[in-house]
């Protein structure tokens, strides 16, 4: 019967190889974005103002966003074994962005939804800064010890 470290080992390597088929997968969607967003040019270089091809450049280059947070967050787990939440919270609110952007051109959004987006933006950007400065501090923190025991150390010698 398998050790509970074997089977602990066993799954760190699947989330490892699943974290890596889903980097690769979003670096096709990128890929794949870009290259939408390029097409999406065509229309607004031909028209005479930028509006009027404007709605699928603005939600396409979010949705790359969106992508691109996510892809640096899973890229981040393989240097430190752990996302990030600024990662995911950054998609997230270039997500709601998104969404945002999707009902401003349709021209029928309610004050209620806007009222809801805004709370959802003022949520996830609190949360950001939250989390950013408790990373930040953490970081200061394990800095200051690794420098006083370097002065240990030197002093021991």
């Amino acid at each position: 019967m398998a050790s509970s470290s074997e089977i602990i080992g066993l799954m760190g390597r699947i989330l490892d190889y699943l974290i890596t088929f889903l980097g690769v997968v979003m670096l096709v969607a990128l890929v794949i974005g870009i290259y939408k967003v390029l097409l999406d040019l065509g229309p607004i270089l031909n028209a005479g103002t930028f509006d009027s091809g404007a709605k699928d450049f603005v939600i396409d280059t979010l949705t790359i966003f969106v992508v691109l947070e996510l892809l640096l967050g899973f890229m981040q787990y393989h240097g430190v074994n752990r996302i990030s939440p600024v990662y995911i919270l950054d998609a997230g609110l270039f997500f709601t962005t998104r969404e945002l952007m999707i009902e401003l051109y349709s021209a029928n959004i309610s004050y209620a939804s806007l009222l809801a987006f805004g709370a959802v933006i003022a949520v996830l950007g609190y949360t950001r800064v939250i989390v950013n400065r408790s990373f930040n501090q953490e970081k200061t923190k394990a800095e200051n010890q690794e420098n006083q025991e370097n002065q240990e150390n030197q002093e021991n010698q």
